[in-house]
């Protein structure tokens, strides 16, 4: 195997090592065993050997671009992390790097051998992909992809930490810490407030449709739906977007907005989380920030899930509202005149995210995710090993 030497890109982010330990010491909640089990269910008897990994591998590299950049292969072998070719993700490689040297001084380190395919755009299946790339003929040949989110439908994939959360979670969260107390719940402005981009319009699908047409199926779309209720209702509602698609520009001049920080967001006692057409909430840490801000999050019904999804329960995290919007008004109204009961709510998923959400959460998720994992695989350290040294495909990454 020819040395490399691999820059990675350094992560902004100040992981508390003591909370990781003492997190890793004390058993799982109920939500990440259930979560982890099911993930893995069909694999605890249709076992992960490396045919499968193969197979499941080669099958979506065989795809023309992108789709054949979708997925980045890793080992983890005697506490050593190896990237597969030429394109495996630095910033995933470092994360990785980083489990293995926070889980040494634990009592239950990584497991020896670990083989695990993520897939790094943000979910699976996004819309302009084949419905089920990533399914191969035969079930017995089929390895887990481990991606952002999921399609609630889709087999085989298990929802990990995104790895560019991961990156910016422990600013996001400090900035939501200044925000609170800034603006506890009785100093926040009364009304819902969202900003963001028209990410829930693939503009790619209507290339080669006129600007008017586009315009017209954007306005069915659920960030489109909060801008026109926030212009029609702005004693309740600030809302607006900061980036717009080209072609629909025009048309949505009366709705444009600067952008907003975190503690800009804060200072409304009410947030949206509206799905992009790529998936969950508002990218990044959207999801993850907005429980913690100690605001109402209200959420809208997603056909995709998260890692952390079971853990929370619709009126005890969030307020859930449909997709189209429709009872967004009906359950607003309802929140303001039921502020203690909000106030509960808020306080219920501040507690979770602070619980279960911070970066050392997300490398305990992988750490206890890992170890599930391994039990169902049907391979060694030494097999891993002799296929490193004769396989110039396997880079360590030092």
């Amino acid at each position: 195997m020819k040395p490399l030497i691999i820059l990675f890109l350094i992560i902004f982010t100040t992981l508390d090592a003591s909370s990781f330990e003492e997190r890793c010491h004390q058993l799982p909640p109920s939500w990440i065993t259930e979560t982890v089990e099911n993930d893995l269910r069909f694999f605890t008897t249709n076992k992960i050997s490396q045919r499968a990994l193969n197979i499941t591998y080669e099958k979506v590299n065989s795809y023309p671009y992108p789709v054949n950049r979708y997925l980045h292969r890793f080992r983890i072998v005697n506490n050593k992390v190896y990237g597969f070719g030429e394109f495996f993700c630095p910033l995933m490689a470092s994360i990785l790097k980083n489990l293995v040297e926070y889980s040494l001084n634990i009592e239950k380190p990584l497991p020896p051998a670990l083989d695990v395919i993520f897939c790094l755009i943000d979910g699976i299946p996004l819309p302009w992909d084949p419905a089920d790339y990533w399914i191969v003929e035969d079930q017995k040949d089929q390895a887990p992809i481990l991606c952002a989110w999921k399609r609630k439908t889709a087999p085989y994939v298990i929802p990990v930490p995104q790895r560019h959360a991961m990156l910016s979670c422990h600013q996001e969260f400090e900035e939501v810490y200044a925000g609170i107390s800034y603006y506890p719940w009785e100093r926040k402005q009364n009304k819902l407030f969202w900003k963001g981009g028209t990410s829930d319009i693939d503009l790619k699908i209507y290339e080669n449709f006129p600007p008017e047409v586009v315009f017209q199926k954007y306005t069915k779309c659920s960030r489109f739906i909060i801008c026109q209720l926030a212009h029609l209702y702005p004693e309740l509602i600030t809302a607006g977007f900061n980036s717009v698609g080209p072609r629909i520009e025009h048309f949505l001049r009366d709705f444009r907005a600067l952008g907003s920080s975190i503690q800009k967001h804060i200072q409304y006692k009410y947030q949206i989380l509206i799905d992009g057409f790529g998936g969950m909430g508002s990218g990044g840490n959207g999801y993850e920030w907005r429980l913690l801000s100690n605001c109402l999050t209200f959420k809208q019904e997603s056909p995709n899930i998260t890692w952390f999804e079971k853990g929370l329960k619709p009126y005890a995290h969030f307020i859930p509202v449909q997709n189209d919007l429709l009872d967004l008004m009906e359950k607003l109204e309802w929140a303001m005149l039921h502020e203690m009961e909000c106030q509960q709510i808020s306080k219920n998923a501040t507690d979770f995210a602070n619980n279960y959400l911070k970066l050392e959460d997300r490398y305990y998720y992988l750490n206890y995710l890992f170890h599930e994992y391994a039990k169902c695989q049907t391979f060694t350290e030494k097999e891993l090993t002799k296929d490193i040294l004769k396989n110039s495909n396997w880079t360590c990454i030092q």
